[in-house]
């Protein structure tokens, strides 16, 4: 791990090179942190770039007809959040050919995995996150997941600046 945090543009360090990464993106300080080191690890690997906003939806087949339609609603509008969010994404990289935008639906761990795997994603970055102390010790973090999911590597990104 801690030389894909220090890997510089052109001088990948270890082989075999990714020829695909994953990044996902939110608009936060750790999201912006996520995006800029998945970019740097793109430019010394001569990799693809793709960058993934999840969306998460809730059901609308249950509850009464007014908490079906706020469900509706607020769908709508995390799906709206993740196109803004990804406008933000291309706007701080900046137009290359190399880089892909996508939205994904589900869980984030199902959402990334399944998008990781739809790509053929050899690295996925994800945003550095607090770790919750009232959750079970036993239940495996985000990465940790991902890690057992596939036959791609896992980087957390760094804190970032508020």
């Amino acid at each position: 791990m801690r030389e894909l945090r220090e890997a510089a543009p052109g001088a990948w360090p270890a082989e075999p090179r990714p020829r695909h990464i994953l990044v996902w993106y939110a608009e936060t300080a750790q999201g912006r942190a996520a995006l800029q080191h998945a970019q740097s690890l793109a430019v010394a690997a001569a990799a693809r770039l793709t960058v993934l906003a999840v969306v998460t939806r809730k059901r609308t087949d249950i509850g009464c007809a007014r908490c079906r339609q706020s469900a509706t609603i607020g769908n709508h509008e995390m799906e709206e959040i993740a196109h803004e969010a990804l406008l933000a994404a291309a706007g701080a990289l900046g137009r290359s050919a190399s880089v892909a935008y996508e939205t994904a639906v589900g869980s984030e761990a199902e959402a990334i995995a399944t998008a990781a795997d739809r790509g053929h994603a050899d690295l996925i970055v994800l945003p550095w996150r607090r770790h919750r102390r009232l959750v079970s010790r036993r239940k495996p973090s985000l990465d940790e997941r991902l890690r057992g999911s596939g036959s791609w590597q896992v980087v957390i990104a760094g804190r970032g600046r508020s």
